[in-house]
């Protein structure tokens, strides 16, 4: 088999594995318009391991309205699996147990969509559910969508070497034939 057809082909399965997508098992998801019946919003962040199914690490900041602000960290609060519940549902909960907010998703949290639904009749923040404000609209977003994984540029690199080398390969003898004349 000749020299170029076989960098030919071992470019051409390098370019392919550069681009398809490469998978983490960690993905932040962000909270996304979501927005309270008292016209307030919740900001922040839940980092989920989507081989162990479990949620890791979060911040989660709320606005005052009929309850004062709140920034729910792993400092002051505590995040539970809550998925008895439904596919995707997590809480947050105070340290002293009297505040929490349920998060709960249309479908399960997995690492090839971009967008998750939060469930507006099961999503909720409350203080010792005396005062409790229901969600009207938001969603969690892969944050990592967008962004290429490292693997995958690590792999572009050699394909566009490749390429480069043999190009250089193919205009050498052109170069050779126009110097002789």
């Amino acid at each position: 088999m000749n020299n170029t057809i076989r960098a030919a082909i071992v470019s051409g399965f390098l370019l392919v594995g550069a681009a398809l997508p490469a998978h983490a098992a960690i993905i932040k998801f962000n909270l996304d318009g979501v927005t309270f019946t008292d016209n307030t919003v919740a900001t922040g962040f839940v980092n989920f391991d989507t081989k162990a199914h479990r949620f890791l690490d979060y911040a989660i900041s709320t606005q005052q309205g009929v309850l004062s602000a709140f920034d729910y960290n792993g400092t002051n609060s505590q995040l539970y699996d809550y998925s008895i519940y439904g596919p995707s549902h997590f809480m947050v909960m105070t340290n002293d147990n009297r505040r929490y907010f349920i998060i709960a998703l249309l479908t399960s949290l997995n690492a090839t969509d971009a967008s998750f639904a939060l469930h507006k009749l099961s999503t909720y923040e409350c203080n010792n559910c005396g005062t409790v404000r229901r969600v009207t609209s938001g969603s969690l977003t892969n944050a990592a969508a967008e962004v290429p994984e490292p693997a995958t540029a690590a792999l572009l690199l050699p394909a566009l070497g490749a390429l480069a080398w043999m190009s250089r390969r193919r205009t050498k003898p052109a170069n050779r034939a126009a110097s002789v004349s």
